[in-house]
């Protein structure tokens, strides 16, 4: 079962989505202060996919660690409700915080 949580970052609305033990970030939301800058842009990156990929190799690894996702990418839903957009693990926010 999933528990959406709202917090505010500098007048902005950020969604963390807390399932089974995994925790994601709604990206989207979390880029909107940056004008021009769009979380798209930033998975393109040669460096963002090979950190995905580790961050994979680590999470999804049922022998290290309980599976968990590393990215999902919601089209569709309510924007309000945080139901689309683009949802990551908190290491690839703070890596793509760092980006922007």
């Amino acid at each position: 079962m999933s528990q959406i949580t709202m917090f505010d970052y500098e007048d902005q609305k950020i969604s963390f989505e807390f399932s089974d033990g995994n925790k994601m970030i709604n990206a989207t939301e979390m880029a909107k202060p940056f004008k021009g800058k769009l979380v798209a842009d930033f998975l393109r990156l040669k460096s963002t996919k090979e950190y995905i990929i580790l961050l994979n190799e680590r999470y999804g690894n049922s022998h290290i660690a309980h599976e968990r996702e590393t990215l999902q990418v919601i089209k569709g839903g309510d924007a309000a409700e945080s139901l689309q957009g683009t949802k990551t693990r908190p290491q690839i926010c703070c890596l793509a915080q760092s980006s922007f």
